[in-house]
């Protein structure tokens, strides 16, 4: 919920996650940091986001996209 607006994660874990993810990134936001190593390590192992490449919005989204949802989470919440 932001601003008393609800914002749909989805209805799984794996969506969850990747809507928080990407929240992140969007309101271009510093991971907490005692996560920032595991959000670094989502950030390049799973969803290919390298430091030196510079992003589109676009290509953020095709990437969160592409991430196999069972690598992220097996189970649901």
């Amino acid at each position: 919920m932001i601003d008393f607006t609800y914002i749909p994660c989805g209805h799984d874990c794996a969506s969850a996650f990747k809507a928080l993810f990407a929240s992140y990134f969007v309101f271009k936001s510093k991971y907490p940091q005692f996560l920032g190593p595991f959000f670094k390590f989502f950030e390049e192992a799973v969803f290919s986001i390298h430091p030196s490449i510079t992003l589109t919005v676009a290509s953020f989204i095709a990437s969160l996209d592409s991430a196999p949802n069972e690598f992220v989470f097996e189970t649901s919440c």
